[in-house]
């Protein structure tokens, strides 16, 4: 079973998990497989995790403070696909004794921010398992880092950490499938972020200039356009996109695109002004 305040539902498209139980978990069941992406693997040793997890991020700046494991606060893993968390995908099993009841993985989706995959952070949930032959506590609390520039479709693997698959001495793995949530105002393309501002058909034509947020969330990124906007016109600000995961240091670029909004009536003057001008 495995349990985390927000828990409200299944993924899109799938069934939802079951009701859950008077302590709050969810029980989970048989998982169908998830979109292609990275692939970490955590072993149920937690020295061989932490092998692992270093060995992903040595080429990199630590995004996670001053230790990788450093947020100690529980963040929402289990909201559905629209909301901050992670839903399990499938239905409880028929027989939770039964091995043939149970596969070898069971997968989450875990929604994550756009800042969250901006700066890196770790995302912690609490899990409550079964084991019949095995001796281990039957509460753990799995830490996910995520790093910075991961995209959707990543996959985050602790190998072991579920349910005893009857009285086999085998227990599942967890599997973390990386979601990305809406963001109210990018778009992102690979390592690009999109942005699109609305500007008047004076400005379009006129200039202007252009002030545009920055997914770092501090200062406006200021633009100056000189140029005759027209509709498929992009302006590109190198470097401000996402950072590369595979390329420390580096980071995509932000395309800003503009829609142009005209007037919905010109008086007889100023439309004879615009026949002489244009």
């Amino acid at each position: 079973q495995y349990g985390e305040e927000g828990f409200k539902g299944g993924a899109p498209g799938g069934p939802g998990p079951s009701q859950p139980d008077a302590q709050g978990y969810y029980t989970t069941g048989n998982f169908q497989g998830a979109p292609h992406g990275f692939h970490y693997t955590f072993s149920r040793d937690p020295n061989d995790m932490f092998a692992q997890f270093f060995k992903e991020s040595v080429h990199r700046t630590n995004s996670f403070g001053e230790t990788p494991f450093g947020n100690d606060t529980f963040a929402e893993l289990f909201s559905g696909l629209g909301g901050g968390g992670g839903a399990g995908r499938g239905q409880p099993g028929n027989d939770a004794s039964s091995t043939m009841g149970k596969k070898r993985a069971v997968e989450f989706d875990l929604n994550c921010s756009l800042e969250d995959l901006f700066h890196g952070t770790v995302k912690k949930m609490k899990v409550r398992r079964v084991s019949r032959t095995v001796q281990r506590p039957d509460e753990k609390t799995l830490e996910v880092p995520i790093k910075a520039g991961w995209k959707p479709g990543t996959r985050v693997t602790f190998a072991g950490e579920g349910d005893e698959i009857g009285n086999s001495g085998r227990c599942q793995d967890i599997v973390f499938i990386i979601r990305e949530k809406k963001h109210p105002m990018f778009t992102r393309d690979g390592s690009n972020l999109l942005f699109n501002a609305s500007i008047t058909l004076k400005e379009a034509l006129c200039g202007f200039e252009l002030h545009v947020p920055s997914i770092e969330g501090d200062k406006a990124i200021r633009v100056r356009i000189d140029q005759v906007v027209t509709p498929g016109f992009t302006r590109v600000i190198r470097g401000a996109g996402m950072p590369i995961s595979k390329q420390p240091g580096q980071r995509g670029d932000l395309v800003v695109t503009f829609d142009i909004v005209f007037p919905k009536t010109l008086s007889s003057q100023q439309k004879e002004i615009l026949r002489k001008t244009l």
